[in-house]
Order: C-alpha cells, then sequence, then structure tokens
C-alpha cells in the first residue's frame, strides 16, 4: 500500500473517531455572555435552552465556552452524558421557535465544518437562481428541494475541494 493511500486511510479513520467523541456534543450559539460569568450561569443558560426543546431533565458532563473573550458572544461546547439525549435535543431544536437568537448545532469536526460552510455557500447561488427553494444539510451531504420535491443532492468533495451535485 503505497503512502498516500495508508495516510488517506488513517485520515478517515482519525476522523470517524472524531466524529464518534462527538456524538454526545451539541454546540449552542446565541446564549448571552457576562463579564463575570460562572460555570453555573453557563450550565443555568444551557439548561433553560433545553427546557424550551422539552429537554428538562437532561445530564450535562460539563459545559463552557469556546475561544477567546473579545466582547462577542462564544458559543458554548456542551458534553451530555447519554447520545441519545443528544440526538433527542438536536432533533427538537425548532422548539426554540423561529425567531429565537439561540441555535443548536451538533459538534462538527474541521472538516465538518469546511463541508457544512461550502455547501451552505453553494446553496446560496443556487436561490440566487430560483425561488422558493430550501434546503436541509446533514452527515456531509445536502438535499434541496422546492414545494416538497426534492430537486437536487449535494456533497462536498473534499478532494476536489469544491460542492458536487449528484445525479441519481
Amino acid at each position: 500500500m503505497s503512502n498516500t493511500l495508508e495516510m488517506q486511510v488513517l485520515s478517515r479513520k482519525i476522523n470517524a473517531l472524531d466524529r464518534s467523541l462527538r456524538s454526545k456534543n451539541l454546540v449552542i450559539k446565541g446564549l448571552l455572555e457576562w463579564y463575570d460569568e460562572m460555570p453555573i450561569d453557563i450550565e443555568t443558560a444551557v439548561r433553560a435552552t433545553f427546557a424550551k426543546t422539552g429537554f428538562e431533565n437532561v445530564e450535562i458532563d460539563v459545559a463552557y465556552r469556546l475561544g477567546p473573550q473579545r466582547g462577542v458572544e462564544r458559543p458554548v461546547l456542551v458534553k451530555l452524558v447519554k447520545e441519545k439525549d443528544a440526538k433527542a435535543i438536536f432533533s427538537n431544536r425548532a422548539r426554540l421557535g423561529k425567531g429565537s437568537s439561540v441555535f443548536i448545532q451538533e459538534d462538527m469536526t474541521k472538516e465538518d465544518r469546511l463541508a457544512w460552510y461550502k455547501l451552505r455557500e453553494a446553496f446560496k447561488s443556487i436561490k440566487e437562481n430560483e425561488s422558493g427553494l430550501k434546503a436541509s444539510i446533514r452527515k456531509g451531504g445536502m438535499v434541496v428541494w422546492k414545494h416538497g420535491e426534492n430537486v437536487g443532492y449535494y456533497r462536498y468533495d473534499k478532494e476536489k475541494k469544491e460542492v458536487v451535485k449528484i445525479e441519481n
């Protein structure tokens, strides 16, 4: 086996392990941040957010802000004890309401965040040419539909470094 192929295989295995380790985690954006915020304040805000999604008695391992203080609200990484709780909360995040300034996301690897960003940018350019489109980005792919009918499936090809449409 060539070194390049071995590196690709190892890279895929590392990413799969990284995704597995993140499966109990959620990232919450838009939670108010105070200058002298304590860890208990973060956990209280997280619990209040989870209660809005219908999950009040969730076991939280740890919750903390990501990145340095810069005068903007930093996202909160929440590590839950049970993966099923993370999936249930993520599935019910729409209960926060359309006008909510708080967003719940899955904890993604750097590679997954890049793919998500590229797919989102691709959808913006697709949407410029045609109105009434909606999209869902999950697990490295994007489904685009109009009036409930699937109009396309896209993936980010990391070797080509571009979004490609997958033909059925």
